[in-house]
C-alpha cells in the first residue's frame, strides 16, 4: 500500500513538473473521457521520466537540472562571395 502511495506521489510530481514547464494553470475535469485522458498523460509522463532515468543511469532531478542548462542559440553563417 505504501509503495502504491509513493508511486502516486511520483506521478503527481511528474505532472506538476510538466505543467510548470508549460506554464499551465490548474485544470479540473468533469467529463469521464477528459479524466481518463488526464490520467493517461500523467502515467505516460512518469513512464517517460523512468525511461530517461534508466537510459541515463541518473535521477530525474539531476537530468532535469542538466537539461535546464541547455540554451537556444542562433548560429548564422555568412559566406563571402569572391569576384574570382
Amino acid at each position: 500500500m505504501a509503495l502504491g502511495y509513493k508511486q502516486q506521489q511520483r506521478v503527481e510530481e511528474a505532472w506538476r513538473t510538466m505543467k510548470r514547464g508549460l506554464k499551465m494553470r490548474p485544470v479540473f475535469h468533469w467529463a469521464p473521457h477528459r479524466i481518463h485522458a488526464h490520467i493517461a498523460i500523467t502515467v505516460l509522463s512518469l513512464l517517460l521520466e523512468r525511461t530517461i532515468e534508466h537510459a541515463c543511469q541518473d535521477t530525474w532531478r539531476n537530468i532535469r537540472d542538466d537539461l535546464k542548462r541547455i540554451q537556444l542559440a542562433l548560429l548564422s553563417s555568412l559566406t563571402a562571395v569572391s569576384g574570382r
